[in-house]
């Protein structure tokens, strides 16, 4: 399953959020999910290296949450 570090934009209590997410994609490359992104590594050259991954999130567009995720996966 691929997935990449995005930002989400998501309403709650008439609140808007930003966050950087981990987004997971199905199988048509359509985002279909979400989740808290991990930021941890076993090495520090590792961390760098997903730091890199986060700030590429910055030059994609923002994920809006429910409306954007509209893909599903299959969790046989």
């Amino acid at each position: 399953m691929k997935w990449t570090y995005r930002i989400v934009q998501t309403e709650f209590e008439g609140e808007t959020m930003v966050d950087i997410r981990e987004v997971y994609y199905d199988d048509d490359n359509r985002p279909a999910m979400h989740g808290a992104a991990e930021v941890g590594s076993e090495t520090v050259d590792g961390l760098r290296e997903v730091y890199e991954w986060i700030g590429e999130a910055f030059n994609k567009p923002v994920l809006r949450y429910p409306e954007d995720f509209t893909g599903s996966i299959d969790r046989g």
